[in-house]
């Protein structure tokens, strides 16, 4: 039996109670590590919320997230690869994707599963992926890792990696992305298409040849500011007079490489 001490234990029951709400989301802990599910069975109860749902990343994702219902839920993953052999969708409203080890958990698509459909398709409304590294190795297919048809939906901290396209954003109000690293890709690292409105893109970095940033012609009221870029194979392409906050002076980015669209 895994002990953990007092001290330990007041740390991750002040960590958890900023990560979570009053909301009572039911919660699944993946991990290979039985001493990490006897710690996780130890935070609900400190958080006197009883672990409903414990699983093994043996399991499939699709049955997980099926097993948080349709008022969604949070799904904690710890590090460990989780390989996609066909593209998943998270139709359920407040399904929260979230790395207990962010950057060591791996959501990974091979080449040999190369398809036009994303890794994963969002359509659910305030959906939540943080902390994830994406890694989809179709880069010669044009497809996207993530793609967002839902409202409200935040993509933080993660990491993608060998894509095509990163994150495709399609017709979704109110989507951020934040805090995240795009590498080696071929064509976009963030695309917003169709009629979105209130995004805010902020504080990512792209690098590597990670990729343009495109917002399309209809895309409205759009914070994009504070993201690096890397000095070359990038560029930030926007459609003016559509309320798009952006630009040279408010990112790391040469002027050169951002294009107003008339």
């Amino acid at each position: 039996m895994m002990l953990v001490s007092l001290v330990s234990l007041n740390i991750v029951k002040n960590t958890f109670s900023m990560k979570r709400s009053s909301d009572n989301f039911p919660v699944s802990m993946f991990t290979k590590d039985h001493r990490f599910r006897t710690v996780g069975r130890q935070i609900e109860w400190l958080a006197k919320r009883h672990c409903d749902i414990c699983a093994s990343p043996d399991v499939p994702i699709r049955e997980a997230i099926g097993s948080v219902g349709k008022n969604g839920g949070r799904i904690y993953f710890t590090e460990g690869l989780w390989n996609f052999n066909e593209s998943l969708t998270i139709d359920s409203g407040f399904v929260q994707l979230i790395s207990l080890s962010p950057g060591q958990t791996i959501f990974r698509r091979s080449a040999s599963m190369a398809t036009s459909d994303p890794i994963i398709q969002s359509t659910g409304d305030g959906s939540v992926f943080e902390g994830i590294r994406f890694i989809d190795e179709t880069d010669t297919v044009s497809t996207s890792v993530l793609k967002i048809t839902g409202n409200n939906t935040v993509v933080r901290n993660c990491a993608f990696e060998d894509y095509y396209n990163a994150i495709l954003v399609d017709g979704a109000n109110y989507v951020k992305v934040s805090d995240c690293e795009f590498t080696t890709g071929v064509n976009r690292a963030i695309e917003y298409s169709g009629t979105c409105r209130g995004g805010i893109v902020t504080s990512n970095v792209i690098e590597r040849g990670g990729g343009n940033l495109y917002f399309g012609d209809n895309v409205s009221e759009v914070s994009v500011i504070a993201n690096t870029f890397d000095a070359t194979n990038t560029q930030l392409s926007y459609f003016a007079g559509q309320s798009v906050e952006t630009g040279s002076a408010l990112n790391v980015i040469d002027p050169s490489r951002v294009e107003e669209r008339c």
